[in-house]
């Protein structure tokens, strides 16, 4: 109930009130008195009941469908990420969100109204950034972002409206633009591109270490100076999302930011992803940062791995081992490099150890890994 229906509680109360009150006194109500009563209540009940709106009358509207979304630069659907998008029609902007389930379909609280038209914007994932403001003109800012991330965060470069669920996608980097039309044909296909950059690490064990012991990572975390960035996002029609129109700010005073993603069990009864020999295989750990960590030649990130190491009988010798590889890009990747958006740094990470005991000895050394 809306602050229209509180004064009608009072006076329901108060009525009530004077009658206890009354009867109190004098014990009993005059005739007078209770038929006033009974004609006062229902009018009042009536109010309260053409107060209290549905929520779909709140939110009038047709509702949008996501038939589809991929990321700039794969064909692949995404799946794994909730959007928040914003319609702008004049001078107003709603928001909305797409969700997808457990039975694998998208859910939508989007509302567009018949014959308008509508300039869509938005990012992924929805709970990135602390708080957000959109413009009918176009400028989308997100404060207080995560700077470090186990999520690809995005933001939409591109609309289609389609009529069904499965009409042919053909959505277009630049297009902002959204026709609705009547219930039930207002689907929609949507391409994000990159905000962050992304680190893929790869990680193997030494051949000669391997032999030896077996490891199994659990976790791999991604630390930076900063835990929070700002950037202001300048959208335009018939152009994607490039360098010039985003603006990405450090969040001071700086405090640590990280992100961590767990990896999968491969045997039973031990935790983490067991690691090949090099030569043999690789185990692939994404994780993305915002580019503007990178000002300077001496900014860098830390990645920390976690993982436990087994006898080759199975045995296990030492759980929850850590270590940590401070990344200074430029020193890697070269003084030149130019950290950006939308581009994958691949790193080559082997655990090696560091010293070996006497092979009588039940353990070796913590081993480290190495950065190739």
């Amino acid at each position: 109930m809306s602050r229209a229906g509180h004064p009608i509680l009072v006076v329901i109360l108060c009525i009530i009130g004077n009658v206890n009150e009354t009867m109190n006194r004098k014990r009993y109500l005059t005739y007078g008195m209770w038929v006033g009563l009974m004609t006062v209540i229902p009018f009042l009940l009536q109010g309260c009941s053409q107060d209290a709106t549905l929520p779909d009358q709140q939110q009038p509207g047709t509702s949008m469908q996501l038939s589809g979304v991929t990321r700039f630069g794969s064909t692949e659907t995404v799946t794994d990420a909730h959007i928040r998008v914003f319609l702008a029609s004049g001078d107003a902007v709603t928001e909305g969100l797409f969700t997808y389930n457990n039975q694998e379909e998208w859910n939508s609280t989007v509302k567009v109204t018949q014959d308008n038209t509508y300039h869509v914007y938005g990012y992924m994932p929805s709970d990135i950034a602390d708080s957000h403001n959109v413009t009918a003109g176009g400028t989308m800012t997100l404060n207080g972002l995560k700077a470090v991330s186990d999520q690809d965060v995005c933001v939409l470069v591109g609309i289609q409206r389609v009529t069904s669920s499965n009409a042919e996608k053909s959505v277009v980097e630049g297009n902002y633009t959204y026709e609705a039309g009547a219930e039930g044909t207002n689907y929609a296909y949507v391409l994000m591109d990159h905000l962050y950059a992304s680190l893929k690490a790869s990680f193997s064990v030494n051949a000669d270490y391997a032999d030896l012991r077996q490891i199994y990572l659990k976790k791999v975390t991604l630390i930076s100076n900063y835990s929070k960035v700002n950037a202001v996002i300048t959208f335009t029609d018939g152009s994607g999302l490039t360098n010039t129109n985003v603006i990405m700010t450090n969040v001071t005073p700086a405090t640590e930011g990280s992100a961590t993603t767990t990896l999968p069990n491969s045997d039973s009864g031990k935790y983490g992803t067991k690691l090949l020999k090099t030569g043999s295989g690789t185990c692939d750990v994404l994780l993305y940062f915002a580019p503007t960590l990178f000002g300077n030649a001496d900014d860098a990130v830390t990645v920390k791995s976690t993982y436990d190491v087994y006898d080759r009988k199975g045995n296990l010798v030492r759980s929850d081992c850590t270590a940590e590889n401070k990344l200074a890009f430029s020193k890697i990747f070269g003084t030149n490099v130019n950290i950006a958006r939308g581009v994958q740094y691949q790193l080559k990470m082997t655990v090696n150890p560091t010293y070996l005991y006497m092979l009588s000895e039940p353990d070796l050394d913590n081993p480290t890994v190495e950065v190739n």
